[in-house]
């Protein structure tokens, strides 16, 4: 979570992504399992031409590089 305390620091934040500057980390618990549990998927993310609420590769998204590394499994979830 990003918060500006002004509007200078807004502007600045706000320039700071425009230009790509920013590297976003997340942290997911995903239903199932990954074949893979660590890799990097260099390709373009857009909206899933079937399901408009799903991001997925497609060739007119934006450029995106994703890595991924599965930190534990659990067998309850």
């Amino acid at each position: 979570m990003v918060v500006a305390k002004s509007g200078l620091a807004l502007q600045a934040i706000s320039d700071q992504f425009k230009r790509g500057e920013v590297k976003k980390t997340y942290t997911a618990l995903v239903k199932g399992s990954v074949d893979v549990p660590e890799a990097i998927i260099d390709a373009p993310i857009g909206r899933d031409p079937d399901n408009r609420k799903k991001m997925s590769i497609v060739s007119s998204g934006r450029e995106s590089i994703t890595r991924y590394k599965a930190k534990m499994r659990f067998r309850w979830v």
